[in-house]
Formats: structure tokens, sequence, C-alpha cells
């Protein structure tokens, strides 16, 4: 009786310090990415990943352990599910659904949506295929090219050459495409996911996730540049005619 009292009180200190080191990282990332022009989820996105094993771990290993390795995970995981339930019903109660009243718009997102996932995910089947003799030996090729088509299919760059196609006009594609560009939290979920079920590799793993880094870090200085860009042409366009008009 004493023993598993003693058990509960551990996995509770241990569930708590892996709790407040979590958010304290994520707040001091979350300032910096703020001070860097980036969102602050960019910011909790890198401070989760450098208190893994591959920063963390490498630097003070015996502090991982103590602080990450002491007690059961199960409480961790399943606080990180519930945690990402409760963002997935967030993110779809603060989105404004007006927007796809419009025929324009409904065709538009059904259009955008549908080469913006057929057309990478098939390019990251064909990646996996062709990379798992080297990358990936030894594991279940059809099951990998599926996992890497699905990290690529995500969100992609090459989904904005099609949307004129889609009704959209060359600023709309351009801003969509940019914005389509960030990967963030989703990927590292499915990327996850495939490394704890062993159909990616480590190697793999690490490709994706520096993928899904660099192209989330990209897109907000990005996005700003070329709005900048479009406000000074509006603004030279609306000099020019003001000094022509009679």
């Amino acid at each position: 009786m004493q023993s598993s009292v003693h058990q509960t009180e551990s996995l509770l200190f241990f569930t708590l310090l892996q709790l407040v080191i979590i958010i304290l990282a994520a707040r001091l990332a979350g300032a910096v990415a703020e001070r860097a022009s980036q969102s602050r989820a960019v910011g909790e996105i890198v401070a989760g990943l450098l208190l893994g094993p591959s920063l963390f771990g490498l630097l003070a290993p015996d502090a991982f352990q103590y602080v990450f390795r002491s007690a059961e995970p199960e409480p961790m995981t399943i606080l990180s599910q519930v945690g990402l339930i409760l963002l997935m019903f967030q993110i779809g109660l603060e989105f404004d659904f007006s927007h796809l009243g419009a025929a324009r718009n409904r065709q538009a997102v059904l259009r955008v949506s549908a080469v913006g996932l057929v057309l990478p995910f098939l390019l990251g089947l064909l990646f996996g295929w062709l990379s798992a003799p080297s990358l990936a030996p030894g594991l279940n090729v059809p099951i990998h090219c599926l996992f890497v088509g699905t990290a690529f299919s995500i969100t992609a760059l090459p989904v904005l050459g099609r949307m004129r196609s889609s009704g959209l006009d060359a600023r709309e594609s351009r801003a969509i495409g940019i914005m389509m560009n960030t990967r963030g939290l989703m990927e590292l979920v499915v990327l996850n996911v495939g490394l704890d079920l062993g159909v990616i590799p480590p190697r793999v793993f690490t490709m994706l996730v520096i993928m899904a880094i660099v192209s989330t870090l990209v897109t907000t200085p990005a996005l700003k540049v070329w709005l900048r860009r479009e406000r000074c042409q509006s603004v030279g366009g609306a000099n020019s005619a003001g000094r022509w008009a009679p």
C-alpha cells in the first residue's frame, strides 16, 4: 500500500515537473519568436523539439533522463493527446465559415484542397519509393511510401502553380501559396506516429522534421515581404494615377 502511494506521488511529481519545464520553455521560445517577427506557435514548436533528445538529451543526458525518463510516459502522452484534441476544437470554433457562403469561395476551397493534397501526395509516394533502398532499407516499402506521401501532402507550396485554375487572381494565389507552406504541428504529429510505428527510419524523420521547421519559419517573413511589396506597388500606382488625373 505504502509502495503504491509512493509510486503515485513520484509519477505526479515528474509529470508536473515535465509540464512546468515544457510550459516555461514554450513561453520563452514564443517570446523570442515574436521578437523575430514569427508567431508564438513557431517558437513553441521549436521549444518542443529542443527539449527532446536531439538537443537537451545530447547536451545534458543525465538531466534529460531524470526529467523525462524517471517516470512512465503514459500520463504526459495522454495530456498531449487531450491538448491536441482541444486545439483542433478551438481552431474549428474560431474559424469563420461565413466566407464559404459564396459559390466562388466554395469552388476555390475544393480545388485548392484537392490539388494541395493529391499532387504533393503523389510526389511523396515517388520520393518514398525511390529513396527507400538507401534511406529505409529493410522497412515495408508501401507503408513507408504512404507515410512519406502523407507528410508531403499536409501542406505544400506546389499548389501555388494551380491556383488560377481555382478562380483566384494572382495576388490571392501568392498569399495562399505562401501560407500553405506552413507545416508546423500537424506534420510533426504525423512524423512522430510514423517513427513510433517504425515505418520511417530516424534519418527520414530528421529530414522531414527539418523540412517542416524550415518551411514554417520562412512563411511569415515571406508573406510580410510580399505584402510590403504589394502595398508599395499600390501606393505607387495610386500616386501615378493622381498625378496624371485631369
